[in-house]
């Protein structure tokens, strides 16, 4: 439905607070709400590509300069941290990420995650407590299956794994000191 956008971006303008782009990006109808956005975006999202299939670095600038973009969120998706078989290095990504928040002009900078394992998330942790690069935010988020399964079984296991990674990812944060926010 066309009009539950703007409607929902301008029932966040009377509560004053934020909307998440999610897949559809930076788009008319969230803006015609009139509130401020959280942009996500993803290593697939050709409007963050130039015509060669690389970054493009002007168009982000520009884009997240805007002053209605408050935030900016990378959607890493599983296949963008498990890479032949062996999990990615995520020094790579910190960088990338410090890259993003400069061409920014400093607004916060984070990523989603989608039920994270322990694993990854003290990855992450251990890279930005290495680097002293932080994300100002790790949003994790649930994805559940289309299909609940009998009984609500299938629901159960993903709610669980979303529990999890929300707490490993508290931990995490708290065990190594770290400046960045936990958003659910």
């Amino acid at each position: 439905d066309k009009g539950s956008v703007p409607a929902l971006s301008g029932a966040a303008k009377k509560q004053g607070c934020a909307v998440n782009t999610g897949v559809l990006g930076i788009c008319p109808d969230l803006l015609r709400g009139g509130r401020d956005l959280i942009w996500r975006i993803s290593r697939n999202d050709t409007e963050c590509r130039d015509s060669e299939g690389s970054f493009d670095e002007v168009y982000f600038k520009t884009a997240s300069g805007r002053d209605y973009v408050k935030m900016i969120e990378v959607k890493i998706s599983p296949e963008d941290i498990h890479r032949n078989g062996k999990m990615v290095d995520f020094h790579y990504m910190i960088y990338f990420l410090e890259k993003l928040k400069m061409l920014s002009g400093g607004k916060p900078i984070g990523i989603c995650l989608s039920n994270p394992g322990g694993v990854i998330l003290t990855s992450i942790c251990k890279t930005m407590f290495a680097t002293g690069n932080f994300l100002d935010f790790i949003t994790i988020a649930n994805n559940p299956p289309l299909f609940m399964g009998v009984y609500g079984r299938v629901a159960k296991r993903c709610t669980d794994a979303f529990c999890f990674s929300l707490a490993d990812a508290s931990g995490l944060v708290k065990d190594y000191a770290l400046p960045t926010k936990i958003i659910a």
